[in-house]
């Protein structure tokens, strides 16, 4: 695996461009000393090959100034550390605000399409009673959209931990390899009772607010905006219904190939319009 010392042209780069452009009136001449010194203090850590120390100089220096080279340097860091999902990413986003063909992009493309294969896969699945169960993966939430499906991973052992109220419930190790798919499987068991009397007094605490000791006026009650308001969607949807009625010709419509009517589409402009992860 290629090290940082390998690539100490980067170094020599960043030192010499990282600072050279003029702050923004934005830009705080203390926070700017602090993230250069920083910066500094993170490149002796990679010529130490003090990679952990590098990660955390770098990530600091980061967060004072954002800089597409500080940022490429902490990507190296990262990679040496095995901690490929954040590297790539901040390859990815070097890549997407450097100018192209710039040392900065061009140095963040080399070492993505070398981070890039050695990136794990993940798949976590969860059975039983799911609901009001969170997942962990190594002490972080793990979104509901991500469950099922396969997620990046960096290589190594990683704990999946299932909870609803205090500690885990169930608790899992798997290990993923570089380059490498793995997949781990949990069961929530049913909540106890504990649990469920624990869920039945949260919902009972979450009642709306009584009415006020002085009877306060019927415009200050929450009903009675409930009713303005279904009142106020009907008189709208009833118009609606009348005018349509009136002018059925108005709406125009297409039929699909099922048969069924839609409303036309109006389709958005897309010119200039690009997605990016």
């Amino acid at each position: 695996m290629q090290k940082l010392g390998e690539i100490a042209f980067a170094t020599l780069l960043v030192f010499a461009t990282v600072w050279a452009r003029p702050a923004s009136a934005q830009d705080d001449e203390a926070t700017t000393a602090a993230a250069r010194a920083l910066f500094e203090q993170g490149m002796d850590a990679v010529d130490a090959a003090d990679y952990p120390t590098a990660a955390d100089r770098l990530s600091r220096s980061l967060e004072l100034r954002d800089s597409v080279v500080v940022r490429v340097n902490l990507a190296l860091a990262l990679s040496e550390l095995g901690r490929l999902v954040e590297a790539s990413e901040h390859l990815r986003r070097v890549q997407r605000e450097a100018e192209e063909g710039s040392p900065p992009h061009r140095i963040a493309s080399e070492r993505l399409a070398l981070v890039t294969p050695r990136l794990g896969r993940l798949r976590i699945e969860v059975a039983g009673a799911r609901a009001g169960v969170t997942v962990r993966l190594d002490g972080h939430d793990v979104p509901d959209a991500l469950l099922g499906v396969a997620q990046p991973a960096d290589p190594g052992v990683h704990t999946v931990t299932l909870h609803r109220s205090g500690p885990a419930l169930v608790t899992r190790e798997v290990t993923v390899t570089e380059g490498g798919r793995a997949s781990v499987a949990l069961d929530a068991p049913p909540p106890t009772a504990e649990e469920l009397a624990a869920a039945e007094a949260a919902a009972g605490d979450a009642v709306t607010d009584p009415i006020p000791a002085d009877g306060g006026g019927v415009e200050e009650q929450w009903w009675f905006w409930t009713l303005v308001g279904v009142l106020v969607v009907g008189a709208g949807v009833g118009i609606a219904v009348a005018v349509l009625a009136s002018d059925p010709g108005q709406a125009e419509v297409i039929r699909g190939d099922s048969g069924a009517v839609h409303s036309t589409l109006v389709e958005a402009p897309t010119v200039g319009l690009q997605v990016r992860f």
